[in-house]
Protein backbone atom coordinates (compact mmCIF):
# COMPACT_ATOMS: atom_id res chain seq x y z
CA UNK A 1 0.00 0.00 0.00
CA UNK A 2 1.32 3.51 -1.06
CA UNK A 3 0.92 5.53 1.83
CA UNK A 4 0.66 8.75 0.36
CA UNK A 5 -2.22 7.22 -1.49
CA UNK A 6 -5.41 8.86 -0.68
CA UNK A 7 -8.88 7.02 0.16
CA UNK A 8 -12.35 7.87 1.40
CA UNK A 9 -11.51 8.17 4.77
CA UNK A 10 -15.28 7.87 5.31
CA UNK A 11 -14.69 7.45 9.10
CA UNK A 12 -13.47 10.66 9.50
CA UNK A 13 -17.02 12.14 8.30
CA UNK A 14 -18.28 10.29 10.54
CA UNK A 15 -16.09 11.55 13.60
CA UNK A 16 -17.17 14.73 12.24
CA UNK A 17 -20.85 14.25 12.50
CA UNK A 18 -20.53 12.77 15.96
CA UNK A 19 -18.29 15.55 17.28
CA UNK A 20 -20.64 18.31 15.94
CA UNK A 21 -23.46 16.21 17.78
CA UNK A 22 -21.21 16.28 20.79
CA UNK A 23 -21.08 20.31 20.66
CA UNK A 24 -24.49 20.75 20.51
CA UNK A 25 -25.60 18.58 23.07
CA UNK A 26 -23.22 20.42 25.41
CA UNK A 27 -24.83 23.65 25.09
CA UNK A 28 -28.44 22.40 25.19
CA UNK A 29 -27.83 19.63 28.14
CA UNK A 30 -24.98 21.77 30.23
CA UNK A 31 -25.81 24.89 29.97
CA UNK A 32 -25.33 26.44 32.01
CA UNK A 33 -22.65 24.42 32.89
CA UNK A 34 -22.88 22.38 36.67
CA UNK A 35 -20.19 20.01 38.35
CA UNK A 36 -22.21 16.96 37.79
CA UNK A 37 -19.97 14.09 36.34
CA UNK A 38 -22.81 13.68 33.33
CA UNK A 39 -22.30 17.82 32.60
CA UNK A 40 -18.95 17.73 32.78
CA UNK A 41 -18.16 15.19 30.19
CA UNK A 42 -21.30 16.27 27.79
CA UNK A 43 -19.99 20.22 28.61
CA UNK A 44 -16.59 19.54 27.52
CA UNK A 45 -17.45 19.37 24.42
CA UNK A 46 -15.87 22.59 23.16
CA UNK A 47 -12.49 19.93 22.60
CA UNK A 48 -14.66 18.95 19.78
CA UNK A 49 -13.66 22.56 18.22
CA UNK A 50 -10.14 21.47 18.65
CA UNK A 51 -10.93 17.89 17.08
CA UNK A 52 -12.33 19.80 13.98
CA UNK A 53 -8.82 22.21 13.85
CA UNK A 54 -6.50 19.07 13.49
CA UNK A 55 -9.17 17.01 11.34
CA UNK A 56 -9.18 20.17 8.93
CA UNK A 57 -5.25 20.54 8.56
CA UNK A 58 -5.21 16.53 8.39
CA UNK A 59 -7.84 16.43 5.50
CA UNK A 60 -7.07 19.45 3.60
CA UNK A 61 -3.19 18.00 3.67
CA UNK A 62 -4.24 15.03 2.42
CA UNK A 63 -6.99 16.28 -0.14
CA UNK A 64 -4.31 19.03 -1.65
CA UNK A 65 -0.70 17.66 -0.91
CA UNK A 66 -0.95 15.96 -4.63
CA UNK A 67 -2.78 19.00 -6.18
CA UNK A 68 -0.16 21.57 -5.36
CA UNK A 69 1.94 19.50 -7.55
CA UNK A 70 5.51 20.77 -5.23
CA UNK A 71 4.51 24.02 -5.70
CA UNK A 72 2.66 25.80 -2.66
CA UNK A 73 2.98 29.23 -3.91
CA UNK A 74 1.93 29.05 -7.64
CA UNK A 75 -0.84 31.47 -8.29
CA UNK A 76 -2.93 29.30 -10.01
CA UNK A 77 -2.98 26.70 -7.22
CA UNK A 78 -3.72 29.07 -4.55
CA UNK A 79 -6.17 30.88 -5.84
CA UNK A 80 -7.67 27.16 -6.89
CA UNK A 81 -7.66 26.55 -3.44
CA UNK A 82 -9.21 29.70 -1.90
CA UNK A 83 -12.24 29.47 -4.61
CA UNK A 84 -12.36 25.62 -3.66
CA UNK A 85 -12.58 26.82 0.50
CA UNK A 86 -14.84 29.79 -0.16
CA UNK A 87 -17.31 27.60 -1.76
CA UNK A 88 -17.37 25.69 0.84
CA UNK A 89 -17.87 27.61 4.00
CA UNK A 90 -18.73 30.67 2.41
CA UNK A 91 -22.63 30.66 1.56
CA UNK A 92 -23.99 29.43 4.43
CA UNK A 93 -21.80 31.14 6.67
CA UNK A 94 -22.39 34.47 5.09
CA UNK A 95 -26.63 34.19 4.72
CA UNK A 96 -26.90 32.92 8.74
CA UNK A 97 -23.96 35.99 9.73
CA UNK A 98 -26.74 38.50 7.49
CA UNK A 99 -29.88 36.86 8.99
CA UNK A 100 -28.57 37.20 12.46
CA UNK A 101 -26.67 41.00 12.04
CA UNK A 102 -30.36 42.20 10.45
CA UNK A 103 -32.32 40.66 13.40
CA UNK A 104 -30.07 42.29 15.93
CA UNK A 105 -30.19 45.85 14.39
CA UNK A 106 -33.74 45.03 14.49
CA UNK A 107 -33.34 43.93 18.45
CA UNK A 108 -34.02 40.57 18.37
CA UNK A 109 -30.68 38.69 19.41
CA UNK A 110 -30.02 35.24 18.52
CA UNK A 111 -27.24 33.15 20.20
CA UNK A 112 -23.45 35.44 19.72
CA UNK A 113 -22.63 39.16 20.72
CA UNK A 114 -26.21 41.47 21.36
CA UNK A 115 -23.79 44.70 20.34
CA UNK A 116 -23.83 44.34 16.62
CA UNK A 117 -22.93 47.89 14.88
CA UNK A 118 -22.50 47.72 11.22
CA UNK A 119 -18.66 47.73 11.39
CA UNK A 120 -18.64 44.52 13.32
CA UNK A 121 -21.18 43.11 10.47
CA UNK A 122 -19.19 43.83 7.88
CA UNK A 123 -15.85 42.45 9.74
CA UNK A 124 -18.03 39.10 10.19
CA UNK A 125 -18.86 38.95 6.45
CA UNK A 126 -15.52 39.22 5.49
CA UNK A 127 -14.43 36.49 7.98
CA UNK A 128 -11.68 38.78 9.50
CA UNK A 129 -13.09 39.32 13.13
CA UNK A 130 -10.94 36.97 14.80
CA UNK A 131 -8.01 38.77 13.32
CA UNK A 132 -8.16 41.65 16.42
CA UNK A 133 -10.36 43.78 13.89
CA UNK A 134 -13.64 43.18 15.84
CA UNK A 135 -14.66 42.49 19.46
CA UNK A 136 -16.68 39.67 18.57
CA UNK A 137 -18.62 37.35 16.53
CA UNK A 138 -22.43 37.87 15.31
CA UNK A 139 -23.30 34.33 15.16
CA UNK A 140 -21.53 32.44 18.38
CA UNK A 141 -19.57 29.81 15.89
CA UNK A 142 -18.29 32.78 13.36
CA UNK A 143 -15.23 33.18 15.96
CA UNK A 144 -13.97 29.82 14.26
CA UNK A 145 -14.73 30.05 10.40
CA UNK A 146 -12.32 32.93 10.88
CA UNK A 147 -9.73 31.83 12.50
CA UNK A 148 -9.83 29.28 9.62
CA UNK A 149 -10.05 31.55 7.04
CA UNK A 150 -6.79 32.84 8.59
CA UNK A 151 -5.22 29.12 8.37
CA UNK A 152 -6.46 28.77 5.12
CA UNK A 153 -4.68 31.67 3.44
CA UNK A 154 -1.76 30.62 5.10
CA UNK A 155 -2.15 27.43 3.78
CA UNK A 156 0.74 27.30 0.97
CA UNK A 157 3.10 27.84 4.35
CA UNK A 158 1.73 24.77 5.72
CA UNK A 159 1.71 22.97 1.87
CA UNK A 160 5.68 23.50 1.97
CA UNK A 161 6.51 22.19 5.10
CA UNK A 162 4.91 18.43 3.82
CA UNK A 163 8.16 18.50 1.00
CA UNK A 164 10.71 19.01 3.96
CA UNK A 165 12.09 16.22 5.70
CA UNK A 166 10.03 14.66 8.84
CA UNK A 167 12.44 16.01 11.50
CA UNK A 168 12.17 19.72 10.04
CA UNK A 169 8.27 19.32 10.24
CA UNK A 170 8.83 18.11 13.66
CA UNK A 171 10.03 21.18 14.69
CA UNK A 172 7.41 23.30 13.03
CA UNK A 173 4.62 20.65 14.89
CA UNK A 174 6.28 20.92 18.11
CA UNK A 175 6.76 24.39 18.15
CA UNK A 176 3.04 24.76 17.30
CA UNK A 177 2.63 22.42 20.37
CA UNK A 178 4.20 24.47 22.93
CA UNK A 179 2.16 27.34 21.99
CA UNK A 180 -0.99 25.84 22.05
CA UNK A 181 0.20 24.21 25.61
CA UNK A 182 0.88 27.94 26.87
CA UNK A 183 -2.25 29.33 26.56
CA UNK A 184 -3.56 26.08 28.14
CA UNK A 185 -2.37 27.11 31.49
CA UNK A 186 -3.02 30.57 31.22
CA UNK A 187 -5.45 31.80 33.78
CA UNK A 188 -8.88 32.50 32.50
CA UNK A 189 -9.52 34.92 34.68
CA UNK A 190 -7.05 37.16 33.44
CA UNK A 191 -9.54 37.80 30.38
CA UNK A 192 -8.03 37.66 26.66
CA UNK A 193 -11.60 35.61 26.11
CA UNK A 194 -11.82 32.66 28.03
CA UNK A 195 -15.43 31.42 29.60
CA UNK A 196 -14.85 30.21 32.87
CA UNK A 197 -14.99 26.47 31.65
CA UNK A 198 -12.08 24.95 29.72
CA UNK A 199 -8.31 24.98 29.97
CA UNK A 200 -8.40 25.42 25.73
CA UNK A 201 -12.00 27.12 25.56
CA UNK A 202 -10.50 30.25 24.07
CA UNK A 203 -12.28 31.79 20.92
CA UNK A 204 -11.25 36.02 21.62
CA UNK A 205 -8.46 37.15 19.81
CA UNK A 206 -5.54 36.83 20.06
CA UNK A 207 -5.60 33.34 21.68
CA UNK A 208 -8.00 31.72 19.61
CA UNK A 209 -6.17 32.90 16.56
CA UNK A 210 -2.92 30.75 18.45
CA UNK A 211 -5.20 27.94 19.19
CA UNK A 212 -6.65 27.41 15.58
CA UNK A 213 -3.49 28.07 13.65
CA UNK A 214 -1.12 25.51 16.48
CA UNK A 215 -4.22 22.67 15.86
CA UNK A 216 -4.39 23.18 12.30
CA UNK A 217 -0.41 22.76 12.23
CA UNK A 218 -0.29 19.87 14.12
CA UNK A 219 -3.21 18.19 11.51
CA UNK A 220 -0.90 19.22 8.76
CA UNK A 221 2.15 16.91 10.08
CA UNK A 222 -0.30 14.21 11.28
CA UNK A 223 -1.10 13.61 7.61
CA UNK A 224 2.98 14.01 6.72
CA UNK A 225 3.32 11.67 10.26
CA UNK A 226 0.93 8.98 8.72
CA UNK A 227 2.09 9.14 5.09
CA UNK A 228 6.07 8.83 5.74
CA UNK A 229 6.48 6.66 9.29
CA UNK A 230 5.15 3.47 8.67
CA UNK A 231 4.94 2.91 12.53
CA UNK A 232 1.92 4.51 12.70
CA UNK A 233 0.05 2.53 10.97
CA UNK A 234 -0.65 0.59 14.65
CA UNK A 235 -2.14 2.95 15.11
CA UNK A 236 -5.22 2.05 13.12
CA UNK A 237 -5.40 -1.50 15.05
CA UNK A 238 -8.28 -2.19 17.15
CA UNK A 239 -6.98 -2.58 20.39
CA UNK A 240 -4.93 1.14 20.05
CA UNK A 241 -8.05 2.86 19.27
CA UNK A 242 -10.03 1.02 22.19
CA UNK A 243 -6.96 2.37 24.55
CA UNK A 244 -6.95 5.73 22.91
CA UNK A 245 -10.50 6.59 22.70
CA UNK A 246 -10.51 5.40 26.33
CA UNK A 247 -8.28 7.18 27.46
CA UNK A 248 -9.59 10.59 25.95
CA UNK A 249 -13.01 9.91 27.96
CA UNK A 250 -11.17 10.04 30.88
CA UNK A 251 -9.59 12.76 30.38
CA UNK A 252 -12.88 14.63 29.58
CA UNK A 253 -13.56 14.70 33.11
CA UNK A 254 -10.34 17.26 33.82
CA UNK A 255 -10.72 20.09 32.33
CA UNK A 256 -7.00 20.92 33.23
CA UNK A 257 -5.43 18.05 30.76
CA UNK A 258 -6.66 19.31 27.35
CA UNK A 259 -3.74 19.46 26.10
CA UNK A 260 -3.30 15.52 26.61
CA UNK A 261 -6.48 15.37 24.79
CA UNK A 262 -5.26 17.97 21.61
CA UNK A 263 -2.53 14.43 21.58
CA UNK A 264 -4.48 11.51 22.02
CA UNK A 265 -6.73 13.47 19.30
CA UNK A 266 -3.78 13.47 16.76
CA UNK A 267 -3.77 9.93 17.55
CA UNK A 268 -7.41 9.06 16.86
CA UNK A 269 -7.25 10.89 13.54
CA UNK A 270 -4.51 9.02 12.70
CA UNK A 271 -5.71 5.71 13.54
CA UNK A 272 -9.30 6.61 12.31
CA UNK A 273 -7.48 7.33 8.80
CA UNK A 274 -6.54 3.72 8.27
CA UNK A 275 -9.96 2.55 8.08
CA UNK A 276 -8.96 -1.23 9.19
CA UNK A 277 -10.99 -1.32 12.42
CA UNK A 278 -14.78 -2.39 13.27
CA UNK A 279 -14.49 1.11 15.36
CA UNK A 280 -13.27 3.18 12.00
CA UNK A 281 -15.92 0.85 9.84
CA UNK A 282 -18.84 1.75 12.63
CA UNK A 283 -17.72 5.54 12.46
CA UNK A 284 -17.96 5.20 8.44
CA UNK A 285 -21.55 3.81 8.60
CA UNK A 286 -24.33 5.82 7.23
CA UNK A 287 -25.50 7.53 10.16
CA UNK A 288 -22.48 9.48 11.31
CA UNK A 289 -21.82 10.20 7.76
CA UNK A 290 -24.70 11.68 7.26
CA UNK A 291 -24.17 13.50 10.13
CA UNK A 292 -21.03 14.64 9.15
CA UNK A 293 -22.05 15.98 5.36
CA UNK A 294 -24.19 18.29 7.31
CA UNK A 295 -22.05 19.39 10.56
CA UNK A 296 -21.32 22.02 9.37
CA UNK A 297 -24.98 23.33 9.25
CA UNK A 298 -25.42 21.78 12.57
CA UNK A 299 -22.79 23.70 14.14
CA UNK A 300 -23.48 26.97 12.67
CA UNK A 301 -27.11 26.85 13.34
CA UNK A 302 -27.51 25.24 16.92
CA UNK A 303 -26.87 28.42 18.82
CA UNK A 304 -29.40 30.31 16.81
CA UNK A 305 -32.16 27.68 17.70
CA UNK A 306 -31.26 28.04 21.51
CA UNK A 307 -33.61 30.64 22.49
CA UNK A 308 -36.22 28.38 20.94
CA UNK A 309 -35.65 25.81 24.63
CA UNK A 310 -37.44 28.68 26.79
CA UNK A 311 -40.39 28.18 24.35
CA UNK A 312 -40.45 24.53 24.56
CA UNK A 313 -40.29 24.14 28.13
CA UNK A 314 -43.05 26.25 28.88
CA UNK A 315 -45.19 23.11 26.43
CA UNK A 316 -47.30 21.36 28.99
CA UNK A 317 -49.97 18.51 28.44
CA UNK A 318 -52.42 18.76 31.35
CA UNK A 319 -50.94 20.93 33.00
CA UNK A 320 -47.53 18.68 33.25
CA UNK A 321 -44.89 20.85 31.38
CA UNK A 322 -42.42 19.27 29.17
CA UNK A 323 -39.37 17.67 31.01
CA UNK A 324 -35.97 19.54 30.01
CA UNK A 325 -34.21 16.96 28.77
CA UNK A 326 -37.36 16.35 26.56
CA UNK A 327 -37.06 19.82 25.27
CA UNK A 328 -33.44 19.33 24.51
CA UNK A 329 -34.35 16.28 22.82
CA UNK A 330 -36.84 18.06 20.68
CA UNK A 331 -34.44 20.88 20.11
CA UNK A 332 -31.33 18.91 18.83
CA UNK A 333 -33.93 16.80 16.18
CA UNK A 334 -35.14 20.17 15.02
CA UNK A 335 -31.59 21.53 14.82
CA UNK A 336 -30.36 18.36 12.41
CA UNK A 337 -33.96 18.40 10.72
CA UNK A 338 -33.20 22.08 9.61
CA UNK A 339 -29.49 21.13 8.93
CA UNK A 340 -30.69 18.87 6.60
CA UNK A 341 -32.40 21.15 4.55
CA UNK A 342 -30.07 23.77 5.01
CA UNK A 343 -27.12 21.56 3.36
CA UNK A 344 -29.35 20.70 0.86
CA UNK A 345 -31.26 23.75 -0.46
CA UNK A 346 -28.66 25.95 0.30
CA UNK A 347 -24.85 24.59 1.10
CA UNK A 348 -24.46 21.99 -1.55
CA UNK A 349 -26.53 23.76 -4.71
CA UNK A 350 -24.45 27.43 -3.61
CA UNK A 351 -21.22 25.20 -3.69
CA UNK A 352 -22.07 23.45 -6.69
CA UNK A 353 -22.50 26.81 -8.71
CA UNK A 354 -19.43 28.79 -7.43
CA UNK A 355 -17.50 25.69 -8.07
CA UNK A 356 -18.79 25.55 -11.12
CA UNK A 357 -18.17 28.74 -12.18
CA UNK A 358 -14.67 28.67 -10.84
CA UNK A 359 -14.41 25.72 -13.39
CA UNK A 360 -15.64 27.77 -16.71
CA UNK A 361 -13.16 30.14 -15.85
CA UNK A 362 -10.78 27.70 -17.08
CA UNK A 363 -9.15 24.42 -16.19
CA UNK A 364 -8.02 23.37 -12.65
CA UNK A 365 -4.48 22.45 -12.97
CA UNK A 366 -4.62 20.56 -9.24
CA UNK A 367 -7.63 18.62 -10.16
CA UNK A 368 -7.55 15.16 -9.05
CA UNK A 369 -9.61 12.22 -8.64
CA UNK A 370 -9.87 11.66 -5.15
CA UNK A 371 -11.18 14.99 -4.86
CA UNK A 372 -14.84 14.11 -5.06
CA UNK A 373 -14.20 11.56 -2.08
CA UNK A 374 -12.16 13.59 0.21
CA UNK A 375 -13.81 17.20 -0.02
CA UNK A 376 -17.13 15.85 1.78
CA UNK A 377 -14.34 15.61 4.43
CA UNK A 378 -13.03 19.32 4.10
CA UNK A 379 -14.44 20.78 7.38
CA UNK A 380 -14.30 24.54 9.09
CA UNK A 381 -13.75 24.23 13.01
CA UNK A 382 -16.50 24.16 15.70
CA UNK A 383 -18.81 26.86 17.56
CA UNK A 384 -17.91 29.22 20.73
CA UNK A 385 -18.89 27.81 24.49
Amino acid sequence: MNPRATSEMRSLTGIRGLAACWVMSGHYFCHPPSNTTVCVFVGHSYVAVDLFLILSGFVLAATYEARFDGKPFAADRVATFLRQRVARIYPLYAVVTLVSGLMAFKGIHLWGDPQVSTGMLLANLLMVQSWGLSSASVVAAGWSVSTEWAANLLFPLFIATLAWRIRHSALVAGIAFLALARIAFIDGNAGAGASAFGALNWYLFPLSLVRCLSEFALGVFCWQLRAQAEWVACLGRTPVLLALLLGAAVLTLATSLDIVLVLLGCCIIIGFSFERSWLAGLCGSAVPRWLGTISFSIYLLHMPFLPLRAALRDVSWSGVPLPDDVANWILMATVIAASALSFHFLERPAQARLRGSSRRRGPRPCDSPSESNLTQTEISPGTTL
